[in-house]
Parts: structure tokens; sequence; C-alpha cells
């Protein structure tokens, strides 16, 4: 059986979207950000609408790099379902 953990770390059982979940939430941070920037008025404070453009690029930029393998603390152990 599947579940989100071992989706996470690609154990067996799987069903194949083991970085579908962190694109996801990725891509909803993504969205999240843009719409508070986008909303931002000019008398909100200037350095937390920068706070706001540097996490919307941290997002950007995570959602940009490779996939990359999540170790799980089962796995060295090998004892996992």
């Amino acid at each position: 059986m599947s579940t989100i953990e071992n989706m996470k770390c690609g154990k067996p059982g799987a069903t194949g979207v083991q970085h579908g979940i962190s694109e996801a939430l990725l891509r909803s941070e993504i969205g999240f950000w843009r719409e508070m920037i986008e909303s931002c008025q000019e008398t909100d404070p200037p350095d937390s609408i920068e706070r706001m453009r540097f996490a919307l690029a941290l997002a950007e930029s995570k959602l940009a790099r490779p996939p990359t393998n999540i170790y799980h603390l089962d796995d060295a152990r090998g004892d996992y379902k």
C-alpha cells in the first residue's frame, strides 16, 4: 500500500508519483506568493514586500532543481513494507 511517506522516499509500493507531492506543494506556494505580492498596496512596508519576493524566488528555485531522493531512516535498516 502506498502512503505519502513512501511516495516521498521512493520505497517499493509507491505509485510512481514520488516527487509529485513536493512539486504540487511548491507550485501552490509559488501561486500563494504571487497573489500576496499582487495584492500589496503602496502603503505596505517595503521590507515585507521584499521578503515576499525572496520567498517567491526561493520556491521557484526549488521547483527548478532536479528531484532528489529523500533519505529515509527505514531504508538503512531495510525494514520497509
